[in-house]
């Protein structure tokens, strides 16, 4: 991605002296992982290429400076020149483009976004930016720069490791350096597993997490000499390196707590390849990794990866699903870019003479970042340009939102409020009780008009990721709860299926495809804190069965169609200025009857009532998705307000209400 001014040279007094084409080649494969998960290829753990990346720059950047800091020649200004002239002309080469485009074709909101994010990241914190933005496994994190948040860690890491290499060389008569370097690592180390857990988005985008990363890459270059001395078996361990990145690629993913203790054997594979060319004879993956078209990918790396993220993420925004052919021939648009900047960008900026720190800091950074950031600003203090096409977009989110109760009833976790959270009938008391997750409570206002209609009064107690199951709740992989709010979330799961069973008529719903155990994005947590992902179906037998022994008429409200992609931005967008019509996205129907949970239930409890709205939404076929200047799903499969009580009504009409007969 990025390290030397040079590419793979170091400079300690060993075999290693020179250029380095296994580093190059190591770096191939790192770009390569994340370019390939990035474009949706099922490499899920692609994202270890950037810690591959970390490694090498630790060892490339400390073989630079370790030396001239031991020889008392080390110069910041020397450093910080090579740095810019490696790094900075490559990103302003991405960024003029990037703006001409994304100017052009990216609304006002985003485009707002992009020029924030640009001004970030060249003040090296675009990975503070994105901590407080998207993150990186976020829904949402579809921001043109959000790759250049590893850029910025390695930004912070140059401007701390020299000092610390400066105070460890003048302590080093005092206190072993190798003793505080593995206190730092071990510090960092653990706080990565700790907040991987806990504080995800942080864990995986700032410095102090992944410091340990670079440090195996530095303490390797330091003690080079000692490490040499231990291979004896090249080939092998460099078999056993790759291994472990290759490894790391395929059975990590998302759930994965990241970085954290997982992050390190990838780190000690890229090491290991690393290390097995400081012997006599270099490994035969060290070999492999010489060959001249895969250096070749090593050295335009730094390019392909600023490129690679660009080109998929505006392609996605133009509507182009990143399938397998289409994702290999924008790679292959990305890899093209990649050698346009290296050749024509990276290598003349790179051959400018050295000493020259003035000169180059003011033509390579401050001018060209100082020109970026008064647009940026100006697209900011403009709001984005904002345009008809814009405002169009604008009055169909309008539309496009969830029911009132959504924030009012099923964020406050509250049992018994029934005067503000109520559905149908304004009564003294309430006929039952509307449990499950955030699609029964987007259902609210469908469930209202057949309650209204029916006379009934029923209390919504719908709380996100909470399904119709006593003690248990499902929990995104990067929710970051305390284990106090997981007991109080846990608790008033239990407890309002306790509330349900004292009704006469309970009313459930769920989304059930994401509770499959199949659905890595997802953890199933109960008071047993057993793993229920294969149980959970059993578990809504019972919760049913439970139910009906206690004398309550249970109703199900059958989960929503099929996803079919979100209606978001980049439909409206293709909408508005290619006059694409969204009466072509239609709702899907789920799976057939005899998969669905709902039908098992009811032919094991006939007296279950089941309500299937897909009954009136694809009957005799799919509606569309879009009417007018309504949208009728908030993200793809919730209902908004809108749709849903539209929905309610047409049911009535054509189907009759179900709930007559309680």
């Amino acid at each position: 991605m990025r390290d030397d001014d040079d590419g793979a040279k170091t400079t300690k007094p060993t075999r290693i002296c020179g250029y380095r084409p296994d580093i190059d080649g190591l770096r191939a494969i790192a770009v390569v992982l994340v370019a390939l998960y990035h474009a949706k290829f099922p490499v899920w753990g692609g994202f270890v290429g950037v810690d591959v990346f970390y490694v090498i720059s630790g060892y490339l950047i400390t073989s630079i400076i370790h030396p001239e800091i031991s020889a008392g020649t080390f110069k910041f200004r020397s450093f910080y020149e090579r740095r810019i002239k490696r790094l900075l002309p490559a990103y302003l080469f991405l960024l003029f483009w990037l703006f001409l485009y994304c100017s052009h074709f990216l609304f006002a909101d985003e485009l707002i976004s992009f020029a924030k994010s640009a001004i970030y990241s060249l003040i090296g914190l675009s990975n503070v930016y994105f901590l407080f933005g998207t993150g990186y496994f976020g829904s949402a994190g579809y921001e043109p720069l959000l790759h250049t948040w590893s850029i910025s860690v390695e930004e912070q890491f140059y401007v701390f490791w020299p000092i610390i290499l400066i105070v460890l060389f003048k302590l080093r008569r005092r206190v072993s350096p190798t003793w505080i370097i593995a206190g730092i690592f071990l510090l960092s180390l653990g706080l990565s597993e700790v907040f991987s857990h806990h504080h995800r988005n942080a864990a995986y985008l700032l410095l102090p997490f992944r410091f340990f990363e670079l440090l195996i890459g530095s303490y390797l270059s330091i003690a080079s000499d000692k490490i040499a001395r231990y291979i004896r078996y090249p080939t092998l361990y460099s078999v056993v390196g790759l291994g472990l990145i290759i490894a790391s690629a395929f059975m990590l993913n998302e759930g994965s707590g990241f970085p954290g203790i997982d992050a390190l054997p990838v780190c000690l594979g890229a090491a290991l390849i690393i290390a097995c060319a400081m012997g006599p004879q270099p490994g035969i993956v060290n070999r492999w990794l010489s060959l001249a078209p895969v250096t070749y990918v090593g050295k335009i790396s730094y390019s392909l990866y600023l490129w690679h993220w660009p080109v998929l993420i505006l392609a996605e925004y133009r509507g182009i699903a990143l399938t397998p052919l289409n994702s290999t021939l924008l790679l292959a648009g990305a890899f093209a870019a990649s050698c346009v900047s290296y050749h024509w960008v990276e290598k003349p900026f790179r051959a400018i003479k050295s000493g020259q720190f003035q000169k180059v800091f003011l033509s390579l950074y401050l001018v060209p970042s100082a020109a970026i950031v008064v647009v940026a600003l100006l697209m900011v203090r403009f709001d984005g340009f904002r345009s008809e096409a814009d405002m169009a977009v604008a009055e169909l989110q309008e539309q496009n939102t969830s029911h009132v109760m959504r924030s009012n009833c099923m964020e406050a976790a509250k049992i018994g409020n029934i005067e503000e959270c109520h559905l149908g009938a304004n009564k003294k008391s309430i006929d039952g009780v509307l449990i499950g997750d955030s699609f029964a409570n987007a259902y609210a206002p469908f469930i209202n008009a057949l309650a209204a209609d029916a006379g009934l009064m029923i209390h919504d107690t719908t709380m996100s990721s909470m399904p119709s199951i006593p003690g248990v709740f499902v929990m995104d992989i990067q929710s970051q709860l305390s284990p106090e709010a997981e007991a109080a979330i846990l608790k008033y799961s239990t407890d309002r299926f306790e509330f349900a069973k004292k009704q006469r008529i309970a009313i459930l719903s769920n989304f059930w495809n994401a509770y499959d155990h199949q659905n890595p994005r997802y953890s199933i947590h109960n008071t047993q804190l057993e793993d229920l992902t294969e149980k959970m179906d059993q578990y809504y037998f019972n919760a049913v069965g439970e139910l009906l022994a206690a004398g309550v008429k249970v109703v199900i409200v059958a989960q929503p169609f099929a996803e079919v992609g979100r209606v978001k931005v980049n439909e409206l967008r293709l909408m508005k200025l290619h006059h694409l019509d969204l009466q072509a996205i239609r709702f899907k129907p789920a799976e057939t009857h005899s998969q669905r949970i709902e039908y098992k239930i009811k032919a094991k409890y006939p007296a279950v009532v089941l309500i299937d709205p897909n009954d009136e939404l694809c009957a005799p076929e799919c509606s569309p998705m879009v009417s007018g200047n309504i949208i009728f799903t908030t993200d793809g499969t919730h209902l908004n307000s809108i749709a849903a009580a539209a929905l309610g009504g047409q049911y009535i009409k054509d189907l009759g209400n179900p709930l007559k007969n309680l």
